[in-house]
């Protein structure tokens, strides 16, 4: 800051930067402090030797002022030098994570593509396997009575288990329809994995030769018997 005198009722009053303190009190030893006004005051008999002393400190106080300035621009420059390598780490933070998340997307796209290329691949499987089913169960048609064999599966499956005389009757019924039929296929020079297995449980082994377990596929899958 300038330094600046005013007139005041009690004499002149100084502004100045606190710098300047012990200069003026050893030039001005009466001089006052207003705290409440935040000046130096002096009597009315020193206006002359005040204004001299304002002329002689005005090129310091100017200096006080420049250097005051240029410390508070340093300090804003490294204010501005901290923030900016606060942002820049930052940035930096977000375009590893940015790369990270890319990664991982493009890995779930990759698993995406790949699983539904599976499943795919599941679906073309199963559909020929339904249809080379289909044609062995016309084969099958031609040489056994599948209708009969079906039938007699779900008469071992509904009496397994029944500790009656009349159920292990219906059962063992069952049972030889399907050896009958199975008998018809080995004539032909065949076997079927599952005919094989329903002819050969034991009824009052439920826990072990359970009818239920034997499914459609097992029944189609045909093998040739070696000469």
């Amino acid at each position: 800051m300038a330094i600046r005198i005013e007139k005041i009722e009690t004499g002149f009053a100084a502004y100045f930067p606190y710098e300047l303190k012990d200069n003026f009190r050893t030039t001005f030893k009466t001089a006052k402090w207003n705290g409440q006004l935040k000046r130096w005051e002096v009597g009315p008999r020193s206006g002359k030797r005040l204004e001299q002393w304002a002329a002689e400190a005005q090129e310091a106080a100017e200096a006080i002022e420049q250097e005051a300035e240029a410390e508070l621009t340093e300090q804003d420059l490294a204010q501005i030098r901290n923030e900016l390598a606060k942002i820049k780490g930052d940035i930096e933070a977000a375009q590893e994570r940015k790369e990270k998340l890319a990664e991982v997307k493009q890995m779930l796209a990759d698993a995406r593509a790949e699983l539904d290329e599976a499943k795919q691949a599941l679906t073309e499987e199963k559909a020929a396997a339904d249809e080379v089913q289909k044609d062995v169960a016309t084969l099958l048609a031609n040489v056994c009575d599948m209708k009969a064999v079906a039938e007699a599966h779900k008469a071992m499956i509904k009496n397994q288990g029944i500790k009656k005389a009349w159920a292990t009757k219906l059962y063992r019924e069952a049972q030889e329809v399907i050896e009958a039929q199975h008998d018809k296929l080995r004539d032909a020079g065949f076997v079927s994995e599952g005919l094989e297995e329903l002819e050969n449980f034991n009824v009052n082994r439920t826990d072990r030769d359970n009818a239920r377990r034997v499914t459609e596929a097992d029944i189609l899958t045909i093998t040739k018997i070696d000469d």
